[in-house]
């Protein structure tokens, strides 16, 4: 049987999940792979990026941080 595909079903991505100490959620954060920068509407209390290898680095951890607006990592 042979299945065509428009190249798509390669795409990957990463949630990463986070709780502080006293058990509140932190707001999810989702990482494509890719290198140009994403045109959809996101939830204000989600952030969402681009990774060349979709999964976050040192960089993308401190951004995490400072987005969640965590003073006490």
């Amino acid at each position: 049987m042979l299945i065509t595909t428009c190249g798509e079903d390669k795409q990957s991505f990463t949630v990463a999940l986070a709780v502080k100490a006293n058990g509140e959620k932190l707001p999810p954060k989702v990482i494509f792979k890719g290198v140009r920068q994403l045109r959809i509407n996101v939830p204000p209390r989600m952030q969402v990026s681009v990774h060349k290898k979709g999964w976050m680095d040192e960089k993308g951890i401190y951004l995490f941080i400072s987005f969640c607006d965590v003073s006490n990592y």
